[in-house]
């Protein structure tokens, strides 16, 4: 930042900051350490800046879209209705969270039962006065991204940024097949990915099967994008 000459920067702590029971203490830390204030944001909040980053990335207009971010504490959902966000609602499903409630190696439904008595309480919050089915699902984080590399990789789909509910369905049983060692090992991925990558994988699937939704747009955006609309029009405005 220094050498780039920046004048202003903005940190945001999420679900885990939020949850921490000495979360002072770590905010107090950080800015003793690099003199860096972290403010911790709640969920609608950080909803709204994934709207934010998204609407900047992907044509909202004239769409149902159910957006959705998946952390290690927390799955932020946002439905946006012609390009303004309608319903925003936070749901302790973050991968993290999810992994310390299942035994060590879980199958798929060790998972799935955490997930979807929530996700159908979403799908009613969201469209149950609403009789519009859902244009478009976009998600975000790096464990969507990284499934959608696996798809991409293995031949499943043509871009690692689009990736159908049948695709995931297949590398989904290719994932549970393996120890976290194969995976690590046949995906490359890092040991914290090869982890968390099954309670993502099984949210994301029960989200498109409960929302009847063939496929899924993983733009490469995310909170810090967010942040970035919200500074630059605060400049712009104020």
């Amino acid at each position: 930042c220094e050498s780039l000459h920046v004048d202003q920067i903005r940190a945001v702590a999420t679900s885990a900051l939020r949850d921490s029971r000495n979360s002072r203490r770590v905010i107090d830390q950080l800015q003793a350490r690099t003199g860096i204030r972290v403010n911790v944001i709640d969920g609608h909040r950080e909803a709204r800046l994934l709207h934010k980053a998204i609407g900047h990335a992907v044509d909202l207009k004239h769409k149902t879209a159910l957006l959705a971010d998946i952390g290690g504490g927390s799955l932020e959902a946002v439905l946006s209705l012609n390009g303004k966000l309608e319903a925003v609602e936070t749901l302790p499903l973050g991968t993290v969270r999810l992994l310390s409630k299942v035994k060590k190696n879980p199958d798929y439904e060790d998972i799935a039962r955490w997930v979807r008595t929530p996700l159908y309480r979403l799908r009613f919050d969201f469209l149950a006065r609403r009789h519009k089915p859902i244009d478009l699902l976009v998600g975000t984080g790096g464990n969507l991204r990284a499934l959608g590399k696996l798809c991409s990789r293995l031949g499943l789909s043509r871009s690692k940024n689009r990736f159908h509910r049948a695709h995931l369905e297949v590398l989904v049983l290719r994932l549970f097949r393996m120890t976290l060692a194969q995976r690590m090992k046949r995906f490359q991925l890092k040991k914290d990915r090869a982890d968390v990558i099954l309670p993502a994988a099984v949210v994301i699937l029960e989200l498109m099967r409960i929302f009847e939704i063939s496929e899924i747009f993983v733009p490469n955006v995310g909170l810090k994008n967010g942040l970035f609309w919200e500074s630059a029009e605060k400049l712009k405005f104020g």
